[in-house]
């Protein structure tokens, strides 16, 4: 399935993180209402093929949801970009991997669109 739309924002300076291990490490944190994490890449440049796992943590009520999950073959990248995802005040996105994947998350500002 893929999903198409136009998101009216400016592009924030990307969140490039190195995961270090096989936990849970947090990549954004919204620090208010303003933020779409609009693509995803993650680099492995290990010898092997890793399994990595997307999350979506809303504060609301504390769950993390997986939102992707795929394997990343050795030396390459994969671009998550057909599931944009709006974050609220204190949500955050979240990676799963191995040691050394980097994971850089592609951010906008939302911009006031008007009463909804």
């Amino acid at each position: 399935m893929s999903v198409q739309g136009t998101y009216i924002g400016n592009v924030a300076t990307p969140v490039s993180v190195v995961i270090s291990g096989t936990s849970k490490n947090d990549i954004v944190t919204a620090p208010d209402d303003s933020l779409t994490v609009a693509a995803v890449s993650i680099a492995n440049d290990t010898a092997g093929a890793i399994v990595c796992k997307l999350y979506w943590f809303r504060n609301a009520n504390s769950t993390d949801y997986l939102i992707w999950e795929n394997s990343v073959p050795a030396n390459s990248t994969l671009i998550v970009s057909d599931i944009p995802i709006r974050l609220a005040e204190g949500d955050k996105i979240k990676a799963i991997g191995n040691t050394g994947i980097f994971v850089t998350a592609i951010n906008l500002l939302n911009l006031p669109f008007g009463a909804r």
